[in-house]
């Protein structure tokens, strides 16, 4: 946390590839050391040790990266103001509420569960939710790049490209966030079986929660640019706001009437639903001056068509898994062949196509080379 700052500078500079390859290379390290760690007959301590010096080298790299990438970089006492204090507090304190909403909501529902259900209830309710929230943090990763460059655009006053920027990577989160959500609404209970045993097939609260977070998720490119142009504090509130309705209705169904996992889940959904899946992206639009039929047609209509074939073959393919099992696993390649082919020819520009195909075209010749 101390050296989150030298992050900023990397990205700031839009240096996306060595970020990521830092992430990815620290990663890669640490779980390689955990487990050699364990192999050597070491315990927590080992691990909890190997992890605190991997994350001390990985920190004192970024800081010399993001050193060589901004060699104007300076960090003095006497270059800080409180002008730019109050500011940098301010944007943290907008982001700050944005994003500890959700974390409330779910805290307070498992709270809740493990009070009136039970302790062991709660693992039902936090398996299903930790599988949709990696789908969350999958597409995260991707809208992260979406800051900086809104503001960089803004700094330029390139209004009409932030507006298309907009429209673009919504429609681009929709893309990718569609084939999660399906498939963890059609086969949730299959997955929850293989991945925790028979006990753990909660697929009803799977799909609520899939269903729930699908505009939160795809629509998570509105709250970074927003984020990038400074104009989330209003929202920060509105969600924050909302964030405690479902806390106060979940309090009063628990108190006055039957609690259970079905509840839980619903309240989590529809609270995400009205507050990053509709609220933040209309009011992106208005901010930017696009269209709600225009930004919701655009965006939506495109993928939910391409998505479909996808959707039929997953929900024939649910039904003959269990006599047919070779006709189910054929079918779910035709689904997800069929939304690769239609997102490649209707969705993605032909700029995208053209990168794509060079890309492919000299990882072979660089094998022919070879």
């Amino acid at each position: 946390m101390a050296f989150d700052a030298f992050r900023g500078v990397i990205t700031g500079c839009h240096r996306w590839d060595l970020h990521n390859l830092i992430n990815s290379a620290s990663h890669v390290l640490t779980v390689m050391g955990m487990l050699t760690v364990l192999s050597l007959g070491g315990g927590l301590i080992g691990i909890s040790m190997f992890y605190f010096f991997g994350t001390v080298m990985t920190e004192i790299v970024r800081l010399r990266v993001a050193k060589s990438v901004c060699p104007e970089l300076k960090i003095k006492f006497a270059l800080a103001t409180r002008t730019q204090a109050l500011e940098m507090i301010t944007f943290g304190g907008k982001t700050f509420l944005i994003d500890i909403s959700p974390m409330l909501l779910l805290q307070t529902s498992n709270v809740l569960i493990a009070a009136h259900l039970g302790p062991a209830t709660l693992a039902l309710f936090a398996r299903p939710s930790s599988l949709v929230r990696n789908a969350q943090t999958f597409l995260n990763k991707f809208a992260f790049v979406l800051t900086p460059t809104a503001g960089s655009l803004q700094g330029h006053g390139r209004h009409d490209e932030i507006r298309r920027l907009f429209l673009q990577s919504t429609q681009f989160s929709v893309v990718i966030t569609l084939p999660m959500v399906i498939i963890l609404t059609v086969f949730g209970d299959e997955i929850l079986r293989i991945w925790m045993g028979p006990r753990y097939e909660q697929g009803i609260i799977l799909f609520i929660l899939a269903i729930g977070y699908f505009l939160p998720i795809s629509q998570q490119s509105a709250y970074t640019m927003m984020a990038g142009l400074n104009r989330h504090g209003r929202m920060g509130l509105v969600i924050f706001g909302i964030a405690l309705c479902g806390i106060g209705l979940s309090a009063g169904i628990a108190t006055y009437f039957t609690w259970s996992l079905a509840w839980a889940a619903s309240i989590v959904a529809v609270c995400l639903t009205l507050g990053h899946g509709v609220a933040f992206p209309i009011y992106a639009c208005r901010r930017l001056g696009v269209g709600l039929s225009h930004y919701f047609y655009n965006t939506l209509l495109g993928p939910f068509a391409c998505a479909l074939p996808l959707l039929g073959c997953l929900i024939l393919a649910k039904k003959t898994l269990s006599y047919h099992p070779l006709y189910s696993l054929l079918l779910s390649v035709l689904g997800v062949a069929s939304i690769i082919f239609l997102d490649w020819y209707y969705i993605l520009p032909n700029g995208v196509h053209s990168r794509i195909k060079e890309s492919i075209g000299n990882i072979f010749r660089r094998k022919a080379l070879v």
